[in-house]
């Protein structure tokens, strides 16, 4: 393999990853029905309200 190649397939490798973190983003930030149509981190931001309190 050359340098070309090597190049080529770190950008590939990072756009990868780009995308993963895009689709993983728009799926934590979803409401859950579970969580009584929260967002994950509305939920664990509630649950560390009430412990704290």
């Amino acid at each position: 393999m050359d340098r070309v190649d090597v190049g080529a397939a770190d950008e590939l490798e990072l756009a990868h990853r780009a995308d993963c973190y895009t689709v993983a983003l728009s799926l934590n930030t979803r409401p859950r029905q579970t969580l009584g149509r929260k967002t994950p981190r509305e939920a664990l931001d509630e649950a560390l309200r009430a412990t704290a309190a």
